[in-house]
């Protein structure tokens, strides 16, 4: 769990002007023996820094965090301390739909002097404090997250156990459901859109809100919107989405922008690049883009954003169950390339729903 104390350490707790001790953390949220993503944080609150620092040529980001429990109990039990995150652009949320909530990820808590930070953290790149010391290290923690306790839109907090106590691993690791699907929609395990070269060209369109309502119904021998949910009429065409050169019932019109005439039938993606932004790290929403078809002709304003404006928007989701995942994988309906596929990767597990004797 934590190292011995560094003999330079030992010597600056016994300094009688000693500088201010900083937590500095480690978060390997992908962490398998061949893939070890990681994301270094420093405790801004506590180390009163609101910038990134350095230590040690590793650079870490400045994000708001409380923990508790990592002091060693004299009571034989082994310590569960936690950590509770910022959540700022919902960036560990985004891990803990991507990974599992973050289950068995390796967290280290590494505790240092100011004075031993690399040079550059200092003002012309002098530490007045003297030199740099990468080893001066008072303590390295080492824990695996056990479970999360509470997520909002404020912050995570996690659980974390000691490696002594990872034999407990529960077979499968993620929760068995019967009828629902627990992959995030386009995004891991689900894959819909995967197979498209280019973030929202044809390939990716949308399909049908949360309740399995279709956007694109037969019409003769074309297509055309839904009646039940476009009140505008649309007219019909032989290709379901616009491939550039033909008409189409759904036009593709990729990226939301502003100041941009939509009309009924088009659809937009829209990413969130908040986290990606202010931290220089890469965020989920980021990567899996969410779709929406717009249900009335508009031109484009702060107002009228496809996230928050519903009368102008109807947004492409999953209803997360069997019927939802057919209607993406095995539509013979709308066999354009990325249905009609012959399987489906619904994550639930139905064989687990019980039966009457």
């Amino acid at each position: 769990m934590a190292k011995g104390i560094n003999q330079s350490a030992k010597e600056q707790l016994l300094d009688l002007e000693p500088t201010a001790i900083l937590e500095l953390f480690e978060v390997y949220y992908n962490y398998t023996q061949n893939n070890q993503e990681v994301i270094y944080i420093h405790a801004a609150n506590n180390n009163k820094v609101s910038k990134p620092v350095v230590f040690n040529g590793q650079e870490y980001l400045p994000i708001a965090l409380e923990t508790d429990g990592f002091e060693s109990l004299g009571n034989q039990k082994l310590p569960r301390p936690k950590v509770k995150f910022a959540n700022a652009g919902m960036y560990f949320s985004s891990l803990l739909r991507r990974y599992n909530n973050l289950s068995k990820a390796k967290v280290i808590r590494k505790r240092t002097f100011a004075k031993f930070l690399d040079d550059e953290n200092f003002p012309n790149n002098e530490n007045p404090f003297g030199s740099a010391n990468s080893d001066a290290i008072l303590s390295e923690d080492k824990f695996f997250v056990n479970r999360k306790i509470s997520e909002n839109k404020l912050f995570v907090e996690l659980e974390l156990v000691s490696s002594l106590e990872l034999e407990n691993v529960n077979i499968p690791s993620r929760t068995i459901n019967s009828n629902y699907c627990p992959w995030v929609y386009r995004g891991l395990g689900c894959n819909y859109g995967s197979d498209t070269v280019t973030t929202g060209d044809g390939l990716d369109r949308p399909v049908g809100d949360i309740k399995n309502r279709s956007f694109v119904i037969a019409s003769g021998n074309g297509f055309q919107l839904n009646p039940n949910i476009f009140t505008i009429a649309s007219k019909a065409g032989d290709n379901v989405f616009h491939d550039g050169s033909n008409n189409g019932v759904l036009v593709n019109r990729g990226r939301w922008e502003e100041g941009v005439i939509y009309n009924v039938g088009d659809y937009v993606y829209t990413q969130s690049n908040l986290v990606q932004e202010a931290q220089k790290a890469t965020n989920y929403y980021d990567i899996f883009p969410v779709f929406y078809v717009a249900k009335a002709n508009h031109r484009s304003d702060n107002g009228s954003h496809p996230s928050t404006n519903r009368a102008l928007w109807m947004q492409d989701g999953c209803s997360k169950d069997i019927n939802g995942c057919k209607l993406r994988f095995f539509n013979d309906d709308l066999s354009d390339g990325i249905n009609n596929k012959g399987s489906m990767p619904f994550g639930g597990f139905p064989g687990v729903e019980g039966f009457n004797y």
